[in-house]
């Protein structure tokens, strides 16, 4: 299934949400989040096989799966979590190769820590003020 399609197929079936969505695209503590969870998890500036081999699985309001991303860049990270509006996602494994490769070598390589986090957890006002 292509990730494209997949997302449009989602975003038309499900409910839109418009606080998430102008949270993503717009908050710029959600944005250093991001870069901040990847250079983190990079361990140096430059990415490195840590973070371009590493998985992110994105769920699209509870019906649609996209596992085995990754990213060459933190601004890739983001341009995609902006674009698919995902209720949850995961950062988990990293593989010996990336994403594109199915073979023997598409095997998990190093598993530091999966954080799996619900993205409309804090949709209102009073909810985000108490984390």
């Amino acid at each position: 299934m292509n990730p494209g399609n997949a997302a449009s197929l989602s975003l038309e079936r499900a409910p839109d949400h418009p606080p998430l969505r102008l949270r993503a695209r717009r908050l710029q503590v959600y944005a250093l989040l991001l870069l901040s969870i990847f250079t983190r998890l990079n361990h140096e500036r430059a990415p490195t096989k840590l973070s371009t081999h590493r998985n992110f699985m994105f769920t699209l309001h509870g019906v649609v799966y996209l596992r085995y991303n990754s990213f060459a860049t933190p601004h890739d990270l983001k341009k995609q979590v902006c674009a698919y509006n995902p209720t949850r996602f995961e950062i988990g494994l990293v593989y010996f190769a990336r994403k594109t490769v199915r073979s023997v070598a598409f095997a998990p390589q190093l598993r530091e820590l999966i954080i799996n986090m619900g993205m409309f957890d804090c949709v209102t006002a009073d909810i985000c003020c108490r984390c």
